[in-house]
């Protein structure tokens, strides 16, 4: 048997129907790229940010280290002027050496304007102690000198002496 339809059977154009899913499809990948990009710039961003803030972090620290060094520096060179101009205890230290016995050492110094000097020196023997005290009394800016306490520690003595110092005759004798 044959068929025949009288009705004719329009053909369909799918073109149009086909161009425009591939339309909606391309653009739907287009808008999936452009989030997951969005989403990798976001999450840069974070980072760059994060890495802003501990730069800053370290930058305030650095900051403040260099502050707290110069402090250091300005106040160490404020007491290398007081000390060489007003109390010159670098100059006092020298002229102490100079008159220590040979096989003796200053095993402690204090110095103060207004209570002196104190010194702790090791001998070998109570002579030299003397020899240190009556040397010490030789500068010009030494007066009166008195012995502390003088201990006998293992075949050594260490004796502690207190000095007065003239301050006017010690700047004058700097100068």
């Amino acid at each position: 048997m044959i068929e025949i339809n009288l009705i004719e059977k329009k053909k369909s154009d799918a073109s149009p129907y086909l161009l425009a899913g591939i339309s909606l499809l391309l653009i739907a990948l287009i808008s999936v790229s452009f989030l997951i990009y969005h989403a990798h710039l976001e999450n840069k961003q974070n980072a760059l940010l994060e890495t802003k803030a501990e730069n800053r972090l370290l930058l305030t620290e650095i900051n403040q280290q260099n502050q707290v060094f110069q402090q250091v520096d300005t106040l160490e060179n404020q007491i290398n002027q007081l000390g060489e101009v007003i109390y010159p205890s670098t100059f006092l230290v020298n002229q102490i050496n100079s008159v220590v016995p040979e096989q003796s050492f200053i095993e402690n110094y204090a110095f103060t304007i207004a209570e002196g000097l104190r010194v702790s020196i090791r001998t070998n023997s109570i002579s030299d102690g003397a020899a240190f005290a009556r040397s010490m009394q030789a500068l010009p800016f030494i007066g009166q000198s008195s012995l502390v306490s003088m201990e006998n520690k293992n075949e050594s003595y260490l004796t502690v002496f207190t000095f007065t110092v003239d301050k006017q005759s010690l700047i004058e004798e700097v100068d």
